[in-house]
This record gives structure tokens, sequence and C-alpha cells, in this order.
């Protein structure tokens, strides 16, 4: 699939990546539809995030359709549209059961999609155990774990409902 990618500062490029695979019972791939680019990419881009990894796919601010859900995912399934949170985290950790997910010491916790793993600029998305339950079920579309969940038509994956 095709990737936009941090190459090095100052350097993007649209590379050839494998497609992501479910790694952890509360992982999620998505089928990214609609992806925006954020002012934190380009600050990547520009050498200003000395933690973001050259060779990342970028992106944290996506919407797309579920594909495969890992087995402890009970609140989404493939086929329902959501929204992606940019925040990354364990939901068991002492910031995430106090609502402050950005501070999340898990390794891969805080702002770590599209900056420390693969984004959502790119044709598939792994959202990295953040599959909680739905928030608003009349919603049409579900939220899956990247966008915040300010989508009135979207439901969130967040990771603190495990």
């Amino acid at each position: 699939m095709q990737a936009y990618t941090y190459v090095e500062k100052g350097k993007f490029a649209l590379l050839e990546k494998p497609k992501p695979v479910l790694l952890h019972e509360r992982d999620a791939i998505v089928k990214v539809t609609l992806a925006s680019i954020c002012s934190s990419d380009l600050h990547i881009k520009h050498g200003s995030v000395p933690r973001a990894v050259p060779g990342i796919t970028v992106g944290h601010e996506m919407v797309g359709v579920v594909e495969s859900v890992g087995s402890a995912v009970t609140h989404v399934k493939p086929g329902d549209r959501v929204t992606v949170n940019v925040e990354t985290f364990c939901g068991e950790c002492f910031f995430c059961k106090k609502g402050f997910v950005n501070n999340c010491t898990d390794e891969n916790g805080g702002w770590a999609l599209g900056c420390r793993i693969d984004g959502g600029q790119t044709e598939y998305a792994g959202t990295l155990r953040r599959s909680g339950p739905e928030q608003n079920s009349r919603r049409r579309h579900r939220s899956a774990g990247f966008a915040g969940g300010g989508c009135p038509r979207h439901r969130l994956l967040g990771g603190s409902y495990f």
C-alpha cells in the first residue's frame, strides 16, 4: 500500500509499505477513507519534533471503515465507520484512569500516531489497543480511537474504556 512517510528532516516521500496486521487482542485495522494534514506533520518535516521516527507513516487525523478487530474488541466490528483519535493510550495507567491520556505511560502512549508509530496518511491504519465502547449508539458512524470524537456522526475507539 502507498504511505506518506517521514524520511528525514525536510523530506517526506510516498513509499510502498505492507498493510498493517493485528498485533494485539485490542487492535483494530481501519481502511482510511479520509485523512487530513495537521501542522504537527509539518513540524515533523521541519525537524521540530525530535522524537519523530524516520520511516514512520505520518498523519493522525483520519476517518475510515473498520476492516478487522482483535478478539478483545467488542464495541466496533468490521464495516463500522470510525473516527481515529490522535492519542494512543493504554487505559490502565494512572494518567489514563484520570483522563489525562496524552500523558499515558505506555511506550506508545500520548502522541505516537504519525510520530512514533505509523499514522493515517495511507490506505490502512492500525489502531493499537485503543478500541473502546461506542459513545453514542444512535450515531450512524462509529469512532475508532484516533480523532477526539468531536464529529457527531462518528464513534471514538478510546483506550480508557477497555
